[in-house]
């Protein structure tokens, strides 16, 4: 008997541990530049998703492994393997490296930014408006923008389709993170690399990230709800 009495418990525990697995994000583009240097860019497969594609001056893979904008204008984009939808957030995740030569944000415009088709959401690192760090578009409600020149960097942002919450963290919040609420529903499906205007920007191991937002009703009582379940298993 004392097994028959134990298996409901053990049962329900595998299918709420199976539900935290499932409710992991899936990465839906990553690239970490690691083709030798010189190797352009345009056409180049990214590790997850698309190849890239854009226009302007052709870039490549400089000797660092990484994608550096310095000397002309350019607007590399790439496709994600899936789109974001209702239910999800997507993060997106990048290393801002020194640049080889000059300043980083001297200028102008220099980041990366998050498209849905041909339409740009959000802008994440040099804005058009101060050579900072800060974000742009309708998924932030508008620029938002901080003190932080820093060169080096690893950054964080992250948005929820259903609501718009969204927040930028850099150097996991001891640099700076801000946040906010803004325009929700941007089924973001695409990136873009881009500096213009004379700003420049270094760039590695861009990574984006959809995950399910668990409703919270749900998760207050599955987390409650496991010690005891584990405690009955054994």
């Amino acid at each position: 008997m004392k097994h028959h009495i134990s298996f409901a418990p053990c049962m329900i525990l595998g299918v709420a541990l199976a539900g935290i697995s499932s409710a992991r994000a899936t990465t839906v583009f990553f690239d970490d530049f690691s083709e030798p240097a010189n190797t352009p860019i345009f056409g180049k497969p990214a590790d997850i998703g698309s190849s890239w594609y854009g226009f302007g001056t052709p870039p490549s893979v400089d000797a660092g492994g990484a994608f550096d904008t310095t000397g002309a204008a350019r607007n590399a984009f790439a496709d994600f393997t899936d789109a974001l939808g209702p239910g999800q957030s997507i993060s997106l995740s990048f290393d801002s490296l020194p640049m080889a030569s000059g300043p980083l944000f001297a200028s102008g415009v220099a980041g990366i930014s998050l498209y849905f088709g041909p339409t740009e959401g959000v802008f994440v690192g040099d804005t058009f408006y101060g050579n900072t760090w800060g974000v742009d578009e309708s998924a932030v409600g508008g620029p938002h923008l901080t003190d932080s020149p820093v060169r080096t960097a690893s950054v964080l942002f992250t948005y929820v389709y259903d609501t718009g919450e969204w927040s930028l963290t850099v150097n996991n919040g001891s640099t700076f993170t801000l946040s906010g609420v803004g325009q929700a529903q941007e089924p973001f499906d695409n990136l873009r690399v881009a500096n213009d205007m004379g700003g420049d920007f270094r760039v590695d191991n861009i990574k984006v990230d959809i995950s399910p937002v668990p409703e919270v009703s749900s998760l207050v009582f599955l987390i409650a709800g496991l010690p005891v379940l584990a405690r009955r298993c054994r």
